[in-house]
């Protein structure tokens, strides 16, 4: 078990670096081609809806031939999207590279169950901060990709290529690294070697699961919780480069990444502590105050910070809502539900991509600002309206 946590640590890290920075800077490369605002989020749109696709059918695929494979599969697909969006965007290549950033987007649909394959192997008294340590190991390849970025910045310029679109090529190569890590010292646990029991066991439908105030609450969190932080993080690069920060747009999404990764170790071990629903309102506060801050912010340090704690009330909706739905769930049926509830994520971000990006050309960035912090109260009010219906179903 300590093995392939690890093994899953290291390989979270290196994708979630390649997914994070290939989507967050994709609105700059879009209209560098297009020279279109409203298309800013057209590329993360297309990203988050193949993501979510790619995770409805990531949990059946990882029912029925287990975790390793899944993930396998995901990452394999995320080093050939990486490559293809640089090429692409390298050549001015619109469709190219959105079919780039769809393929990197099935990978992320994969790479996401990770944090639900090491919820499985413990208990649920310690699954929260098990959930929140491999949270924290995604912050491990922004901090190596911002250790040797000197160096691969001044290769790039040394090649010719742009800075942010050598960065997709250097995603790929960290999420080729997770293949073969996952592939050479991943070894299933029990839960995924009675794969053809688990196939044919029943299953509850929504219906019946939606019972459950619990899991109301889990897909209040994890959905709007990525709306906002989306609608926020793709369009925040574009709004530094507007005001004449463009060089500042990578160190950004590295503060932003850092906010979302880096104390989950923390986080999950608060969710044990002080339980699933109170960090649901921290988190929903945080993300209403970044959503402030980011109204006025004009200067790289203010972005910073908006972004940081952006990323971090996203950390704490993420790690409570995931822990509370795997709380909820039975052993057999975990894989397929939880694919399906980062369907609907995944949608949810997709939305906040689309429209972010529809509204910052029409009516500028103050008002997706001002409606992310409207969407992000809805957290709060959702465990205010549950409080006194949510059950703990310990299976």
């Amino acid at each position: 078990m300590r093995r392939n946590l690890a093994v899953l640590f290291i390989a979270q890290g290196l994708a979630t670096g390649t997914t994070t920075v290939s989507t967050t800077l994709s609105s700059i490369v879009i209209f560098n081609i297009t020279a279109s605002e409203s298309l800013s989020g057209l590329p993360s749109t297309i990203n988050f809806f193949v993501s979510a696709i790619a995770a409805f059918w990531a949990g059946r695929i990882m029912q029925v031939r287990g975790r390793r494979f899944g993930l396998i599969v995901g990452y394999s697909i995320g080093v050939i999207g990486a490559i293809l969006g640089a090429s692409m965007a390298l050549e001015k290549n619109l469709i190219g590279f959105l079919i780039g950033g769809a393929l990197v987007g099935a990978a992320n649909g994969a790479v996401q169950q990770a944090k639900y394959a090491a919820a499985e192997m413990v208990s649920s008294e310690v699954r929260g901060t098990m959930i929140g340590a491999l949270v924290t190991g995604s912050a491990f390849g922004s901090v190596l990709s911002w250790a040797v970025s000197p160096l691969f910045h001044d290769f790039a310029v040394s090649r010719g290529i742009p800075v942010i679109e050598f960065g997709w090529y250097l995603g790929a190569f960290w999420m080729f690294l997770a293949v073969v890590i996952l592939t050479l010292a991943f070894r299933p646990m029990a839960v995924t070697q009675t794969s053809s029991q688990m196939a044919t066991a029943a299953i509850r439908s929504w219906r019946e699961l939606l019972g459950f105030a619990g899991v109301r609450l889990s897909l209040v969190a994890l959905s709007l919780g990525q709306m906002v932080m989306v609608g926020l993080m793709v369009l925040m690069p574009l709004h530094a480069k507007h005001l004449g920060h463009e060089q500042s747009a990578t160190g950004l999404i590295s503060v932003h990444v850092l906010g979302m990764f880096a104390f989950g170790w923390l986080t999950g071990r608060l969710v044990d502590l002080w339980g699933r629903e109170t960090m649901i309102r921290l988190g929903a506060v945080l993300l209403m105050f970044s959503a402030f801050v980011a109204v006025f912010a004009t200067r790289p340090v203010e972005m910073g910070f908006s972004l940081f704690v952006l990323g971090l009330g996203w950390n704490f909706c993420n790690v409570a809502g995931s822990t509370l739905l795997t709380d909820h769930l039975l052993p057999h049926e975990r894989a397929r539900v939880q694919g399906s509830a980062e369907f609907v994520t995944w949608i949810s971000a997709a939305t906040g991509a689309l429209g972010g990006g529809l509204i910052v050309g029409a009516f500028g960035f103050q008002t997706i600002a001002w409606v992310a912090l409207a969407v992000g109260a809805l957290p709060i009010l959702a465990t205010w309206l549950l409080r006194e219906k949510t059950q703990m179903f310990n299976p």
